[in-house]
């Protein structure tokens, strides 16, 4: 098989190294395309942990202080039913 990279450029090989060739690049291209999403999930990650480990931390000092703290547990919203679901 003949692959024509540019007028003039042209290089004999075999399909199953072009096709192999082509997965590999097309994973390494989408691999490169999802890192920036990857990288911002795994920092929200961290920050909800550090947070978590913040409040844990808060409540075991009003906890030793003998102060109660009172969790007020606000609703869900409901969910639109109708012609604006999308199904």
């Amino acid at each position: 098989m003949t692959v024509k990279w540019l007028p003039g450029l042209e290089i004999q090989v075999q399909l199953v190294v072009a096709l192999l060739l082509a997965l590999l690049l097309g994973a390494v291209f989408a691999w490169i395309s999802l890192l920036p999403s990857w990288l911002k999930a795994k920092r929200a990650a961290s920050v909800a942990t550090k947070n978590a480990e913040r409040l844990e931390r808060e409540l075991n000092q009003l906890k030793a202080q003998g102060n109660t703290p009172v969790i007020v547990e606000e609703p869900m919203p409901a969910l639109p039913i109708g012609p604006s679901h999308g199904i």
